[in-house]
């Protein structure tokens, strides 16, 4: 089954999530707290409990306003607030990237994305941009369409069922093959073979997508999307085998 969020909350109850930083501002190769808390309008000063889903109570994708940089981790409870620890940039991870940790090498324009479940109530999805200070990266513009990734010898291939179309449902196919060889035995990454985030050119739309169930660990991954309009989307999918996390990207062009 697919699931697909847009920037738009789901249900008929208003939340929203309460961004603070220690410092206050964050700054390229330094350290910080970033903290998360989820609140419920007209019951500001209750605890808003969330849902696990995907076997994580928060997904953060942190991305650059040029779609370059993209990261997938997940806020830590200490029983007050949801927080991602930004370790300096002479700091090692605690155990590995991906996790409740972040390091932040340049300056610039950010975008969090957060989609998450109160407690009773629908999936959410909050959209804050934040700034840290630094020299930032050069901006890298997305390009012609892109629909094959390599790296470290694998090769990913997506591909549709028809044109990409605004407004149309569209099975989205990932082939995986290492090294020329067919990929069958991937390892489910947060409860599915794969996580699929699609974000806009201008970052205005958002889909978080999961595959459609299957009894076959790969090559071929399976998806239901729609495109809300046209333009250029960042394709950014994740997939997990030989007990390694990979970041896929592609670049889409929507009619």
């Amino acid at each position: 089954m697919a699931l697909e969020h847009s920037d738009k909350p789901l249900n008929e109850s208003s939340y929203h999530i309460d961004f603070h930083s220690y410092p206050q501002q964050v700054t390229a190769g330094g350290t910080a707290i970033l903290s998360y808390i989820p609140k419920k309008e007209e019951y500001e000063n209750a605890i808003v409990p969330l849902d696990i889903h995907h076997e994580k109570k928060i997904h953060l994708m942190i991305v650059s306003t040029d779609l370059a940089y993209f990261e997938h981790i997940h806020p830590k409870y200490n029983g007050q607030e949801y927080q991602i620890k930004v370790i300096g940039k002479n700091e090692s991870f605690t155990k590995e990237r991906g996790l409740n940790e972040t390091q932040f090498t340049h300056g610039g324009d950010y975008i969090m994305y957060l989609d998450y479940v109160p407690a009773g109530a629908s999936g959410q999805l909050d959209k804050i941009p934040f700034t840290v200070s630094g020299s930032p990266r050069k901006d890298t513009p997305l390009g012609s369409q892109r629909l094959v990734w390599e790296n470290e010898g694998y090769k990913v291939e997506l591909s549709a069922d028809k044109d990409f179309a605004m407004n149309t449902p569209i099975q989205l196919k990932i082939h995986i093959t290492l090294n020329g060889k067919t990929v069958t035995d991937l390892d489910k990454y947060l409860g599915a073979l794969a996580h699929m985030v699609v974000i806009s050119e201008d970052t205005e739309e958002y889909l978080h997508v999961h595959p459609m169930e299957s009894s076959n660990n790969g090559p071929d991954v399976m998806l239901h999307s729609n495109f809300p309009k046209s333009g250029k989307y960042k394709v950014f999918m994740q997939f997990n085998h030989n007990g390694k996390v990979s970041t896929t990207d592609f670049v889409v062009e929507v009619q």
